[in-house]
């Protein structure tokens, strides 16, 4: 989610995180509403390092 987003403040979506077991938040700095359009390589980064940590979840059990 953006820092900036206006429509969804970040400590509102924040706390649905914080219920969600094994939830990942993120925050991208200086983006809004719709960080994967604004800001695509940090949110592209962030996908692949969840995904990263997903296949190590697995690969360990």
């Amino acid at each position: 989610m953006g820092s900036e987003d206006g429509a969804t403040p970040p400590d509102l979506v924040h706390g649905f995180a914080d219920a969600i077991p094994n939830s990942d938040f993120q925050v991208i700095e200086g983006a809004g509403h719709l960080p994967c359009i604004e800001t695509p390589q940090p949110v592209a980064a962030a996908i692949a390092a969840l995904t990263t940590r997903a296949k190590n979840r697995e690969h360990a059990q």
